[in-house]
């Protein structure tokens, strides 16, 4: 079932770059900017997440 579904977005996403590469760019520009966006949001996450468990002793009061 999920193949089939990455068969037709891939295929539906090879349509749009051969029938509007306009639109396709901005897309992908679109969701480049998106993903840069949510990994350093993700960062600052598992940074806190890290600093919480491996803090030093002497820090817990």
């Amino acid at each position: 079932m999920t193949s089939a579904a990455e068969d037709g977005l891939a295929a539906g996403g090879l349509w749009l770059l051969i029938a509007n590469p306009i639109v396709m760019a901005v897309l992908v520009v679109g969701f480049l900017i998106f993903a840069v966006w949510f990994l350093r949001k993700m960062g600052k996450v598992f940074s806190r997440i890290f600093r919480f468990f491996f803090r030093s002793p002497e820090a817990v009061v």
